[in-house]
């Protein structure tokens, strides 16, 4: 069975949390393993996503986190992508150009915020920085190996956005 992303809204105070890591199931189905390689806690008040990304992932899991995102009207949004603990099988370069070329099809708005990619291995470094070549006309994008360096970095690109029209 593929590994399926699932998207659970949950309303706290401060922050709506868009996963569900661990279910309590019955016993005649708890045999049941359910993978979510790609989880996300957004911060409405922030606007701000944190996604974990726990092992290696299709291209159809990333286009399908793009999908949930449009859907939920949170890509205006500044993401960090934890991808540290991806791991191997790595996405091949063939995979890489389907998955850059897919997200450039997609018809995104024009207020797309910023995302930052952390990895701390050299291949998927190599493959994050060619999909983010690819993709970065049309939304902002770096990929970096420590979370602190990727923080600075939204935080730079978040000043440096343009305001909306009629907000101060």
């Amino acid at each position: 069975m593929p590994a399926q992303q699932i998207w659970l809204a949950i309303n706290l105070p401060l922050q709506t949390a868009f996963v569900l890591n661990k279910l309590v199931l019955p016993p005649e189905i708890q045999r049941v393993k359910i993978i979510m390689p790609i989880t996300s806690v957004v911060d409405k008040t922030r606007g701000e996503i944190r996604t974990t990304v726990m092992q290696p992932v299709t291209v159809k899991e990333i286009l399908g986190h793009l999908e949930t995102a449009q859907r939920e009207e949170l890509l205006p949004f500044a993401e960090l992508i934890d991808a540290r603990q991806a791991g191997p099988p790595y996405l091949s370069t063939d995979d890489i150009w389907s998955a850059a070329t897919a997200v450039r099809n997609v018809k995104l708005p024009a207020n797309i915020g910023p995302r930052a990619v952390i990895v701390d291995n050299p291949t998927m470094f190599g493959s994050v920085r060619i999909f983010s070549t690819i993709v970065s006309g049309h939304f902002p994008i770096s990929v970096f190996r420590t979370e602190e360096a990727a923080m600075e970095w939204l935080s730079s690109q978040r000043l440096i956005r343009p305001r909306k029209k009629g907000t101060d």
